[in-house]
């Protein structure tokens, strides 16, 4: 009974033993396999250049994150939009920049606005337009009065109602007008164009 017994234990410790030496066997083979197998590939992340060929990568401390500029320029068509609210009239400046980004050509105006002591607002910005607007109180500069002072035909800008500023004076003799634009022109002559002052100026000078 007693060599049964010790049989049985003899038995089950040879067992283990099997056991243990095929997992360590097993466990063995299937690393050394990952390593040296060619098919096996660790994906780290996808890091495709050709997508930030016109980027600049810049890393923000506070957010912890990584952001894209732009660097790809392009050009960009500046508009300057006057709206003038008494007279309810709009005038528009505009001009192309060359090889230019957003960022920068806003930049650059924005600045210069600083300089100048001007206000706008963006309206419209795209990589083909960029848009500055403001409302002036005031007419816009195509509102003229043609006046007879002193003896000489002064043209005025009409600004707003009471102000109004020198634009040009004729140096005509007042014997060489026609006798009934002599007398508007003491009463003083309004126009709403550069259109409408030529023809004036060209009916004093003739």
């Amino acid at each position: 009974m007693v060599k049964k017994n010790e049989y049985r234990i003899l038995v089950t410790f040879i067992a283990f033993i099997l056991i243990s030496l095929g997992i360590y066997i097993g466990f063995s083979t299937t690393s050394n396999g990952s390593k040296n197998n060619p098919n096996f590939t660790l994906v780290k992340g996808s890091d495709n250049d050709d997508d930030k060929e016109d980027e600049d990568i810049n890393y923000s401390e506070q957010t912890d994150e990584y952001t894209s500029v732009s660097t790809k320029t392009y050009d960009i068509e500046l508009i300057y939009r006057d709206h003038y609210t008494l007279c309810n009239h709009t005038i528009e400046d505009k001009r192309v920049e060359y090889g230019v980004t957003l960022d920068e050509l806003k930049k650059s105006e924005v600045e210069k606005q600083q300089v100048n002591n001007n206000e706008y607002n963006i309206v419209e910005e795209s990589n083909e337009r960029l848009i500055f607007s403001r409302n002036i109180n005031q007419n816009c500069p195509n509102h003229f009065l043609v006046k007879l002072e002193n003896g000489s035909v002064v043209i005025y800008n009409v600004v707003k109602e009471g102000v109004n500023t020198v634009y040009k004076k004729l140096d005509i003799s007042q014997d060489s007008i026609m006798p009934e634009l002599l007398e508007e022109l003491n009463l003083g002559i309004t126009v709403d164009s550069k259109e409408q002052l030529n023809f004036i100026i060209e009916d004093i000078e003739s």
